[in-house]
């Protein structure tokens, strides 16, 4: 009986002890994993070259992100460019802030990773990148703080997270010539915009929501216009964000967004109104109308005047 026990209780311990191994290895293995590439892994004082920070999901399923990218003294961040970018929606579009980048995102629907052509396999994906200048020699680092990634569980649960620096040797002097940014000559992809309302934004007035992709330079800013033209013509564009207050509450009119990328190239969407005028409520048919019974009075004054 008794070393019915002890074998029983030898067997328990191992069961507790390969559980517990079990959770350590599991856990560490579906953490996902905040990393940085750079185009030049040692750069020339002077020189500017791309580094990208990038998100390993480990397949699994995020739907938020957040987190701030911090130089050493020697690099100066000049620009972001999110062309590429894993994240549909910023909620805090990536930014210069006391010299660190501060990002905030969403994936609606979530995200497990990029999937390559004839590969079933999850490979990571690109978050941002950034233009950076070397400016003095030895060690440089670009690391990640305050970095969060939320599952798409309808929770909003935090997932375990690492994060991996990018150390860099800078050069003394200059090897090679400053990179030159990327040329951009594609506009942004088309884009669709909706026009919503709910009791949560703006008081339950109508308002407009869009986003643009552009796989280059990234989308720099909107412009919105309010029209009842079909034509958006080149006046009365307006800098705009996403949720955008419409003016027109009646929703009689077209609505323009234009997607600017920083290259200055454009791509334009159109919303058609949902309660169109009819041709008598509109005031230019009065005008038109009223201008046509003046010319005809004119005419008549003058053919009253030649009789006479």
């Amino acid at each position: 009986m008794r070393l019915f026990l002890i074998n029983n209780m030898k067997k328990i311990g191992f069961l507790i002890l390969l559980s517990i191994f079990y959770f350590l290895f599991s856990n560490s293995a579906m953490a996902a994993s905040f990393y940085f590439e750079s185009d030049q892994p040692a750069p020339a004082v002077g020189q500017v070259f791309k580094v990208s920070l990038m998100l390993d999901t480990q397949e699994q399923e995020i739907n938020a992100l957040e987190g701030q990218v911090v130089f050493s003294d020697n690099l100066e961040p000049l620009e972001i460019l999110e062309g590429e970018t894993m994240v549909v929606f910023w909620l805090d579009k990536p930014h210069l802030e006391n010299s660190q980048v501060v990002f905030s995102g969403i994936v609606p629907g979530g995200y497990r990773g990029f999937l390559m052509p004839y590969s079933q396999d999850y490979h990571p994906a690109k978050v941002l990148e950034i233009m950076v200048e070397a400016k003095e020699p030895g060690q440089g680092q670009i690391s990640l703080a305050a970095g969060r990634v939320l599952l798409n569980d309808g929770l909003g649960t935090s997932t375990e997270l690492t994060t991996q620096p990018l150390r860099l040797e800078i050069l003394p002097i200059l090897l090679s010539p400053k990179k030159v940014y990327p040329k951009d000559i594609i506009p942004p992809e088309p884009f669709k915009a909706l026009v919503s309302n709910d009791p949560a934004i703006f008081e339950n007035q109508y308002f407009l929501a869009f986003a643009a992709q552009d796989k280059d330079t990234g989308v720099d800013y909107y412009q919105v216009k309010e029209s009842r033209f079909k034509n958006p013509w080149f006046r009365g564009w307006k800098i705009a964000e996403s949720p955008y207050l419409l003016h027109d509450q009646k929703l009689t009119s077209y609505i323009f967004v234009k997607a600017v990328d920083k290259a200055g190239n454009e791509r334009v969407a159109v919303i058609t109104p949902q309660n169109p005028y009819k041709w008598y409520q509109d005031v230019w048919f009065y005008v038109i109308i009223m201008s046509v019974i003046f010319i005809i009075f004119l005419i008549k004054q003058k053919k009253r005047r030649a009789t006479q």
